[in-house]
């Protein structure tokens, strides 16, 4: 199908947009400024009243996966029950800043990819959400409850961080198979992480 031109509208957006749709579709090998250019209509150079650089692009459009990546954690936390004691629900919250990280590489594993692909220029603008952030919440709001000690409490972003991000990316690169959030391989690494933070599991 041809494309329609481009008329009207927030061109720097537009292009944003059209990259997380062909990462979402293809893969990260697919983000192609002349295909997204293309295929809404505008010349290549329009990219660049937007953007430094290609590269600038492509980082914006992996920023914005990352950011997809942050609402989906978001999600996680506010799908959950409220529950008392306090500790018990940051726990229960700060176990779905992990399924959320997860959830998001089973339903997205393309874009998942797209969110961490190496790119030679940095991003115009910050992660916002940005996903490490609402991790150092979680983590502020177990210390807060008494769910976690205030000890562990430094090494326990890149704990957290490492054992999910690593349990996603060995799901998309087909290491390991799972059935969904349930079952007892994504369990398990929760689990240990828990246990590695004095977090008890429920």
């Amino acid at each position: 199908m041809k494309a329609r031109p481009y008329h009207h509208g927030d061109l720097r957006q537009t292009l944003l947009d059209r990259g997380a749709l062909l990462l979402r579709e293809q893969g990260p090998t697919a983000l192609s400024a002349r295909e997204a250019t293309r295929e809404i209509g505008v010349s290549v150079t329009a990219l660049y009243r937007h953007f430094t650089s290609v590269e600038q692009w492509r980082a914006e459009v992996s920023r914005c996966a990352r950011q997809s990546l942050a609402q989906s954690m978001i999600d996680a936390i506010a799908q959950t029950p409220a529950v008392r004691p306090a500790a018990l629900a940051a726990r229960r919250r700060f176990r779905a800043t992990g399924t959320g990280y997860v959830r998001f590489a089973l339903t997205e594993p393309l874009l998942f990819q797209g969110a961490f692909m190496p790119c030679t220029d940095e991003p115009a603008l910050q992660d916002d959400p940005s996903a490490w952030q609402v991790l150092e919440a979680a983590l502020d709001d177990l210390v807060a409850t008494g769910a976690m000690p205030a000890a562990r409490r430094p090494e326990a972003p890149i704990i957290a961080w490492s054992a999910a991000h690593g349990l996603a990316a060995l799901i998309v690169q087909g290491g390991v198979s799972v059935s969904g959030l349930d079952d007892p391989q994504v369990t398990s690494v929760f689990d240990g992480v828990s246990r590695a933070l004095g977090i008890a599991t429920d």
